[in-house]
């Protein structure tokens, strides 16, 4: 088991929720399979983790740019991650909220970039070690291959079991 524990979802309902699966999305244009990753998760550690970075990176963002613009860049950035996802893992269930997260931080590194002349160098520091700590944090425990072995696995014959 990984660290969803044994509260973790099976592969099977996380595909009947909406989990993103590359054939379901191909074949039978289950388009929305590109959204709804966003809002299931591997089990209640991967939840947790990507809620406390959410938390955090998206309240600045929301302070800065607004709650449209945020949720803009959340909702582009998740539907990117769950393309992305497809792609690169065609025979597995994909879930969470990590790519939305990830371009929200990414958006932040890109303004901070943008902005560096700008602000004062303890700010500077203080932001880039944040953005730092938060990519840190999605890759070790944020992400479902760490919450969870479930997500991450083959379905078995190459399709979501009873289909």
């Amino acid at each position: 088991e990984g660290l969803g524990g044994v509260l973790a979802p099976p592969v099977c309902v996380l595909y009947e929720l909406g989990g993103c699966y590359t054939p379901a999305i191909v074949h039978r244009l289950e388009l929305w399979r590109l959204a709804t990753p966003m809002l299931l998760h591997a089990g209640p550690f991967h939840l947790v983790m990507n809620m406390y970075v959410q938390l955090f990176s998206g309240l600045r963002c929301e302070y800065e740019w607004g709650t449209k613009t945020t949720a803009l860049v959340y909702l582009a950035a998740g539907v990117g991650g769950s393309l992305a996802s497809a792609l690169a893992s065609r025979a597995s269930v994909g879930v969470g909220a990590s790519g939305a997260i990830v371009g929200l931080i990414g958006a932040r590194a890109g303004q901070l970039a943008c902005e560096w002349g700008e602000r004062e160098p303890r700010q500077r520091s203080q932001q880039a070690w944040q953005i730092a700590f938060f990519l840190m944090m999605l890759a070790a425990w944020g992400s479902p291959a760490a919450a969870s072995g479930a997500a991450d696995k083959d379905l078995p014959g190459g399709s979501p079991v009873g289909h």
